[in-house]
This record gives C-alpha cells, sequence and structure tokens, in this order.
C-alpha cells in the first residue's frame, strides 16, 4: 500500500502519527548523530540486530529454558521453596514466550501491510512544502544553493539497507514489537531493580532504529502500545489454560 506522499491531508494521520510535524522533528533530531562516529553507528546497528526476531527468536527461547532451569535449581536452593514452584513459573513464561511472540508478530505484520506508511528514507523524498513526490522532483531540478537544498530536503542517514518491498511498512517496528514482548513476558521475573533496565532495553532498540534512519518516532511508540496490548490479552490466555495445573501467580 505505497502511497505518494507521507505528508497526507488526513485527519488521523495527523493526530496519531505524524504529531503535527512533531514525529518528522523528533526523527531528524535522532537520526543525525548517526553517520559521524563509527563506534556509535556499529553499537546502534549491534542493538538492531539483537532484537531482529525474525533471526534471533529461537536464540532467545533457548536461553530461557537455559536461564528457567537454573534459576529453578538456584531458587529452590537459596529459598528452600520446592523446585516444582520454581519450575511451573518458568514453564508459564517460557510458554508465553513461545506463544505471544508469533501472534504479536503476524498482527504486526498486517499492520504494516494495513497502513502501509513510507519508511524515513522514503518519506523525506518530499517534505511539508510538497504534497506530492511529483512537485518534490520539480524543485530539485531547479537550480538551489546546497543549504537550500538541505533546508528542504533534510540529510537521512539510512545505515540499514531494506528492499523495496519494504519501503512502505514503517508502522508498526518490528523490532520494538520483540523486544517489548520479550520484558513483557519476564516482567514477573524481573526484580525492582532489574525493571527499569527492562524499560531501558526497549527505549534502546527504539532508539536504534531511528539512528539506522529506518523508523519514525511513532512506529517505535505505535509498536510499543500495541505489543502491551496483545501481551496483555495473551496473558490472560496463557495463564488461563495453564493455571488449573500449575497454580500461577502474575
Amino acid at each position: 500500500m505505497a502511497t505518494e506522499s507521507y505528508f497526507s491531508d488526513s485527519v488521523p494521520k495527523e493526530l496519531f502519527y505524524d504529531w503535527a510535524g512533531a514525529n518528522r522533528w523528533m526523527f531528524l533530531q535522532i537520526n543525525e548523530l548517526s553517520g559521524s562516529n563509527e563506534t556509535y553507528d556499529q553499537a546502534m546497528k549491534f542493538i538492531s540486530n539483537a532484537s531482529d526476531g525474525k533471526h534471533v527468536f529461537l536464540f532467545y527461547l533457548a536461553a530461557l529454558v537455559i536461564i528457567g532451569l537454573f534459576s529453578t535449581i538456584t531458587g529452590a536452593i537459596k529459598k528452600h521453596v520446592g523446585i516444582r514452584y520454581h519450575f511451573n513459573h518458568w514453564i508459564a513464561v517460557i510458554a508465553l514466550f513461545a506463544v505471544a511472540f508469533p501472534v504479536n508478530a503476524a498482527i504486526n505484520h498486517s499492520l504494516k501491510d494495513y497502513f502501509g506508511y513510507p519508511r524515513p528514507y522514503v518519506a523525506f523524498k518530499t517534505t511539508t512544502k510538497f504534497k506530492t513526490l511529483a512537485e518534490a522532483e520539480d524543485f530539485k531540478r531547479t537550480s538551489h544553493t546546497v543549504s537550500e537544498m538541505r533546508e528542504v530536503f533534510p540529510e537521512i542517514h539510512q545505515l540499514e539497507k531494506r528492499s523495496a518491498d519494504d519501503d512502505y511498512r514503517s508502522f508498526p517496528s518490528g523490532h520494538v514489537a520483540f523486544i517489548t514482548c520479550l520484558i513483557a513476558c519476564l516482567w514477573s521475573k524481573l526484580s525492582e531493580s532489574q525493571r527499569p533496565l527492562g524499560a531501558l532495553a526497549i527505549l534502546l532498540v527504539g532508539w536504534s532504529r531511528m539512528a539506522l534512519g529506518v523508523h519514525f518516532p511513532a512506529d517505535v511508540v505505535g509498536s510499543i502500545i500495541i505489543t502491551l496490548v496483545v501481551m496483555s490479552l495473551m496473558k490472560i490466555a496463557v495463564f488461563s489454560i495453564l493455571s488449573k495445573g500449575l497454580r500461577l501467580k502474575w
């Protein structure tokens, strides 16, 4: 679903996505930090790659199984609580992640197709000055200074290559959806001091997606909200099935 211009006249889009220009402005402030420091750029790429659910889901699932077994044994020893108690709770966390991620990913995929919003490197081929890409191209063909061109067409640092088929699938962010799903599954197992780190992990992934030039802030925020709603429903469904035999508390 490719639209000719990112800055459409849609009132709902102006309110929930464009944020009256704030979405575009915030992206530029974050993205302009990229491209000048190799260490920073590589760190952003690493964080994004580590949250690419399509490639790392099974790795994280296996890690949860290992951590769960280790925590079950050590927890039973230190706290003198039966192994079954810890085992049941980790089974619930692992089951939730194993079921919730595919469901959330499918919803995320469908929403990308439905909205068809362009990624920043496509969206900024035109600006609020023009309503269509054709008008923007006409402007580029006329004579302008470098500063004039940069004012109208900001430089976008795209550090992650995407296929042409993916150019109009910006909202919501799949990487942010994955890390939000993971942290939501682990939330009950995180201590009070660990939970801020979980929230920070979500923010870092969101920041990295903007730093790489492939998502707007609205893609990140929307993904977090959508995933949390999905996870709330998935917890009810999965835990209601498991609670009969595991006596769970969330």
